[in-house]
C-alpha cells in the first residue's frame, strides 16, 4: 500500500502498536469512530496481542514492519522510548501517525519528527487534555474576555511503580515526560509559547526525579507555577488548573468540573462533567474523531497537538531535566 498522506477512503484501517493500559480506550473510541476500523495489532507479548485481537475484533499482526505496512492509520501506544521510532517509520511509509504521548523523549526525536512531517506527514499527539470538555470549556471563557495575569496548576502520580516501566528513565523518559508533559502543553495551548522558564527538581522517594515545580513565564504576559509530586498517593484531586484575571477565577478539578466567578459581585457558577462517559470526558473521542477525519482527508488540523507542540513540550522538558539537582 502507498502514500496516503490523507486521502479519502471507504474505511480507514488502524493498526494499535502496544497492549497497555491506554491501548483499550483506543480501540474503543475507535470502534465509535465513523469511517475507521481497528484491523491489526502487535505487542512485544505475543499472548497479550493475541487476547486484545480477539476482544477487539482485530488481526494480529506478525511484527510492526507488517502491521505498518497494512494499516492506513497508525496508533502508537507502547512505552515512551519507542515512540519516535515507530512514528518516524509510519510516516516514512506514508500513513498517518496518532502517538501516545510522550511521543519523543529528546530533542533530536522531536525534530526528527518535525522534518518528517513537513515533507507531508499526518501527525498528532495524543495529549487528550486538549479536547476534555472541562479545558474545552475553559479555553472557551479565556477567549471570551476573561483576560488572564497568571495560574497555579498541578498534576501528581500516586507513585513510580505501576507500570513497572514508568520510573526508569530509559524507557519513559523521566515521568515528567510520561505524566506532566500533559499539563506542559495545557498551558502552552491556553497561554502562548513559553518565553522563560525556571525549574526546581529533586529527588524525594525514588532514585528518579519525583518532584518538579516549575514557574512559566509565556511570551504573552501571563505567568504561572506547575508543580508536580510522584509520590503524592492517588488521594484527588490529582490535577487541577486555577487561572486568575482581573477579580475573576477558574478553576478545574480533575476533568470533572469547572468552578468559576467573574467579577466580584457574581456568583460562583460550575460546569460539571462527571457525569459523561470516561472516553468524552478524558477528550479521547473527540482526539480519535479528529485523527481519523484528517486521516481520511476530510478536514485540516484543527486544534490538536501536532509535531511543533511535541518540540516545544520536549524542549521544555529537557530543560526541566537539566535542572535536576
Amino acid at each position: 500500500m502507498g502514500p496516503l498522506h490523507g486521502v479519502t477512503l471507504s474505511e480507514l484501517l488502524v493498526g494499535i502498536i502496544g497492549t497497555g493500559a491506554i491501548a483499550p480506550t483506543h480501540a474503543r473510541v475507535i470502534a465509535k469512530t465513523p469511517g475507521a476500523r481497528l484491523a491489526y495489532v502487535n505487542s512485544r507479548t505475543r499472548s497479550r496481542a493475541e487476547a486484545f485481537a480477539a476482544e477487539h475484533g482485530a488481526e494480529l499482526a506478525e511484527d510492526v514492519d507488517q502491521l505498518i505496512e497494512r494499516s492506513d492509520a497508525v496508533v502508537i501506544c507502547c512505552p515512551g522510548h519507542a515512540h519516535a521510532g515507530y512514528a518516524l517509520d509510519a510516516l516514512r511509509a506514508g500513513k498517518a501517525v496518532l502517538c501516545e504521548k510522550p511521543g519523543a523523549t529528546s530533542v533530536p526525536q522531536a525534530e526528527q519528527i518535525v522534518e518528517a512531517v513537513e515533507r507531508g506527514g499526518i501527525y498528532q499527539l495524543g495529549l487528550n487534555r486538549r479536547h476534555a470538555p472541562v479545558y474545552r470549556r475553559l479555553a472557551e471563557l479565556l477567549e471570551n474576555g476573561f483576560g488572564p495575569t497568571s495560574y497555579a496548576a498541578r498534576i501528581n502520580r500516586g507513585e513510580l511503580q505501576s507500570p513497572s516501566w514508568v520510573g526508569d528513565r530509559s524507557i519513559s523518559g523521566g515521568y515528567g515526560f510520561e505524566t506532566v508533559v500533559h499539563l506542559v502543553d495545557l498551558l502552552r495551548h491556553l497561554f502562548g509559547e513559553v518565553g522563560d522558564l525556571t525549574a526546581r527538581v529533586s529527588r524525594n522517594v525514588y532514585s528518579e526525579p519525583d518532584d518538579l515545580t516549575l514557574l512559566f513565564e509565556h511570551e504573552g504576559g501571563v505567568h504561572g507555577a506547575l508543580t508536580s509530586c510522584a509520590h503524592a498517593t492517588w488521594m484527588p484531586p490529582f490535577e487541577r488548573v486555577e487561572v486568575f484575571g482581573r477579580e475573576a477565577t477558574l478553576r478545574t478539578d480533575e476533568l470533572d468540573r469547572l468552578s468559576y466567578r467573574l467579577g466580584l459581585g457574581s456568583e460562583t457558577r460550575h460546569d460539571d462533567f462527571s457525569a459523561l462517559p470516561e472516553h468524552v470526558r478524558w477528550g479521547f473521542e473527540e482526539q480519535m474523531r479528529i485523527f481519523v477525519s484528517r486521516a481520511r482527508g476530510e478536514t485540516k488540523p484543527n486544534g490538536e497537538a501536532g509535531a511543533r507542540d511535541l518540540l516545544a513540550a520536549t524542549n521544555v522538558l529537557a530543560k526541566v531535566y537539566e535542572a535536576e539537582s
